[in-house]
């Protein structure tokens, strides 16, 4: 399945290496290879990861949890592809992410 990134979602990982890099050098790189293996998992098989316990029903939104950092890779089952609308730590506010599913199409 084709895999795409919202605007905000990219920001979010852009973002996200820059914070894990500024606290540990080399950790930018880290974080941007675990969202590379992500976006090959979730395109291999998109219903295969859990559904979000913090999101609507539809979309079918599910996640890919990236456990060394702690960061949620959110996403969206929408037509023919999974559009990952965040990338954030799991610290993260639940369901601050549910506003972004406007920018599916």
């Amino acid at each position: 399945m084709k895999v795409r990134f919202i605007p905000a979602a990219r920001q979010d990982a852009s973002d996200a290496a820059a914070a894990l890099d500024s606290f540990r050098s080399g950790w930018g790189d880290a974080i941007e290879a675990e969202l590379r293996r992500s976006v090959t998992a979730i395109g291999t098989n998109p219903r295969m990861y859990a559904r979000t316990e913090d999101g609507p029903d539809e979309p079918e939104n599910r996640e890919y949890f990236i456990a060394r950092f702690e960061y949620r890779v959110i996403y969206a089952i929408w037509r023919d592809e999974a559009v990952i609308v965040a990338v954030i730590h799991a610290r993260h506010r639940p369901s601050s992410w549910q506003g972004r599913l406007t920018e599916l199409d």
